[in-house]
């Protein structure tokens, strides 16, 4: 089956989400427990992939965007020349630290 998505042209049956409208599922438990919503409240659950997504990315947020140390590092290893000299070993290592390992 298509299906296309047009925003001029709507559905038949694409009314019923409409405030107050929305029919009512038998059997189907509310987001607390209970068999009905209190009206006008929403809830939202993440999954716990979501939540851990949420905690890496507030840490990257929150490091610091220079780390005076690394800076350091780059720059003793292009003065001597081995920055870059292996990039087998190059990737590797990028892949490794993107990968958290």
């Amino acid at each position: 089956m298509n299906m296309k998505i047009d925003g001029q042209h709507h559905s038949a049956g694409t009314n019923r989400t409409q405030r107050g409208e929305l029919p009512a599922a038998p059997g189907r438990v509310g987001a607390a427990g209970s068999s009905k919503a209190a009206p006008g409240t929403d809830r939202v659950e993440t999954s716990p992939d979501l939540r851990l997504l949420a905690i890496a990315t507030n840490a990257i947020l929150e490091s610091p965007d220079v780390r005076p140390e690394a800076v350091e590092k780059g720059r003793r290893a292009v003065e001597d020349g081995s920055a870059g000299a292996d990039e087998g070993r190059l990737a590797e290592a990028i892949i490794t630290h993107l990968l958290g390992q």
